[in-house]
């Protein structure tokens, strides 16, 4: 029989689940080490770096355990709302306890669910947020999210996504 890649099944949507699943109770602190404690400072640049309007409806795909929603719904408002989308069971769980102790828990909505078969409308989002979840795909699969993006999007709404890479200077790659 031909030999599969095993690259591909990293990128399989139910690996890719199981893993953040197992995960989910040292995420926080991981990103936190792995991003040399910036990961807070480059989620704020995420979503301060583009329009979101009050009374808007902003997607944070991808949300893991939520971090993005508290800005997120600050800056949309008491008449927004913000669709927080993961694929890990165990994640939607963190991000419903992170939400839930929010004031603005009836704005927020934690939808379980593959972001490249992403449940919303055509034209249903002003904006669309993402941190730290572009390692998750493939490049096909990157392409495929692209196209989910854009269908989602309002035409001319913004979108913003962060993602740790390693650095080009040997010097900052050796830790």
């Amino acid at each position: 029989p031909p030999q599969r890649d095993l690259s591909d099944e990293l990128f399989e949507p139910r690996f890719v689940s199981g893993l953040f699943d197992e995960m989910a109770r040292t995420y926080g602190v991981v990103n936190l080490i792995s991003s040399f404690g910036f990961a807070h400072r480059w989620r704020r640049q995420c979503t301060a770096g583009i329009e979101i309007h009050p009374g808007s409806h902003v997607l944070d795909l991808m949300t893991g355990m939520g971090e993005l929603v508290g800005r997120l719904t600050s800056s949309v408002g008491p008449d927004g709302r913000v669709t927080a989308l993961d694929l890990s069971p165990a994640m939607c769980e963190r991000a419903h306890r992170v939400t839930s102790r929010m004031s603005h828990t009836g704005r927020v909505q934690v939808v379980e669910a593959n972001a490249l078969e992403c449940p919303l409308e055509d034209d249903s989002v002003d904006a669309v947020v993402s941190s730290f979840g572009l390692k998750t795909h493939n490049p096909t699969q990157q392409v495929e999210l692209a196209r989910e993006v854009f269908r989602v999007l309002r035409p001319g709404a913004p979108f913003s996504f962060l993602e740790i890479s390693v650095p080009s200077a040997a010097l900052l790659r050796a830790p």
